[in-house]
């Protein structure tokens, strides 16, 4: 996204939706941005913000075993609806990641602001490689789970073969379409439900544009490299996109600061198959490389 691109400052304002009342504090906000109200929760007192960005088809509830550990651990959690998922309607406008890209720099602005440890998981991760990509000076951190290098070269075999599996995904009923997801999502019961029933929520237009912009998203770019640190996550059974598990070393090795976990008997959503080995993972990362004071004695305020 050149900067050009960048979101204006009157792109929209956060519209209050309540604070629920608890020990650790909830912001529900919603930014009304290009055609869609992009919904968002922030969570915690303020602290250093982890900022958690969801896969294609999924919408924020699936990090919901990560947030009271990160709370706990010293860190504001910001989550957020993508464009088209979840209570983020209507979509507007395509899902392609330039459009996503802004739309995350629009909500941090408005909440957490700069820097900020950037999670994104698949989908989410190619947000999260684009922002960096352009403005890297938001990222303390970067985690990216079950996610592709969107610079590295696609081969034309490898493109076509991803938009004809494209094709004949959303050809297919919403009901059955939605089945289908949640079983190559996942590899627990729980968040095979979960996923279906995420999935569900995007009509076929909808559906349609994110998975165009899954295609759009890479370009080659071989020099480029994540200075940040980084900590690169997948499961040993994720069905849902072959090719992570495929790159995923040849990646670690190419970014110069870069720790690699594989998480076993764990799908592609790995943060819900198995929460308690991926929280193990994640809080070590960041008390060594983003590190936050623990949970305090009390609240301070939430903007």
């Amino acid at each position: 996204m050149p900067p050009s691109d960048r979101p204006p400052e009157d792109s929209g304002a956060p519209l209050p939706l309540g604070i629920a009342p608890g020990a650790a504090g909830e912001f529900r906000g919603v930014l009304r941005r290009r055609g869609c109200d992009l919904h968002y929760r922030l969570e915690g007192w303020p602290g250093p913000a982890v900022v958690l960005c969801h896969g294609a088809h999924m919408d924020l509830r699936m990090f919901d075993a990560q947030v009271a550990p990160l709370v706990a651990a010293g860190y504001r959690v910001l989550r957020w609806d993508l464009r088209g998922h979840g209570a983020s309607k209507p979509m507007g406008r395509d899902a392609d990641v330039v459009t996503l890209t802004a739309d995350l720099l629009a909500v941090l602005d408005a909440t957490v602001g700069a820097p900020a440890v950037l999670l994104g998981h698949s989908y989410g991760g190619f947000v999260v490689q684009e922002l960096y990509h352009h403005y890297p000076e938001y990222a303390t951190a970067l985690v990216l789970v079950s996610t592709l290098c969107t610079t590295r070269p696609v081969a034309m075999h490898e493109w076509w073969r991803m938009r004809a599996q494209h094709a004949a995904a959303v050809a297919l009923p919403r009901a059955v379409r939605a089945r289908g997801i949640g079983a190559h999502a996942a590899e627990t019961a729980a968040a095979r439900a979960y996923s279906e029933h995420a999935a569900a929520a995007l009509d076929r237009d909808e559906f349609r544009s994110v998975l165009a912009g899954v295609r759009g998203a890479f370009r080659a770019d071989p020099a480029h490299r994540i200075d940040a640190p980084l900590l690169l996550v997948r499961g040993s059974a994720d069905r849902a996109d072959p090719g992570v598990a495929a790159t995923a070393a040849a990646w670690a090795r190419r970014e110069p600061d870069c720790r690699y976990e594989v998480v076993r008997r764990a799908g592609h959503n790995v943060p819900q198959d198995r929460p308690a080995a991926f929280n193990d993972i994640l809080l070590d990362f960041l008390a060594e490389r983003a590190p936050a004071r623990p949970a305090g004695a009390g609240p301070g305020p939430m903007a």
